[in-house]
């Protein structure tokens, strides 16, 4: 588990790695930053958004949940970035 201190934190996570937790800061108005440094989309089988809350689940049945009351944007490893909105639990383009 690993839990931001504030301000933009970038995080990073790979593929194979294990299942993780991230605690994103949720006192600032700064957007945290998942680099998913080794993941490109087709790696990913789910994706969802809910209260307070992102889970990934990657092919090797791996899960990354990050724990977040605000918006948080995920980059892949080929440079595609996506980020989860928190208010109407969708994904856009970053």
């Amino acid at each position: 588990t690993l839990t931001a201190t504030g301000g933009t934190t970038a995080f990073f996570d790979g593929y194979a790695e294990g299942n993780d937790v991230l605690n994103a800061s949720s006192g600032s108005a700064a957007e945290d930053v998942v680099n998913l440094y080794n993941i490109n989309l087709n790696q990913l089988t789910g994706y969802t958004i809910d209260n307070n809350k992102i889970t990934i689940t990657t092919a090797a049945n791996e899960t990354l949940t990050v724990n977040t009351t605000k918006d948080v944007t995920f980059r892949l490893a080929d440079g595609a970035a996506y980020r989860a909105q928190m208010s109407d639990k969708t994904w856009q383009s970053a």
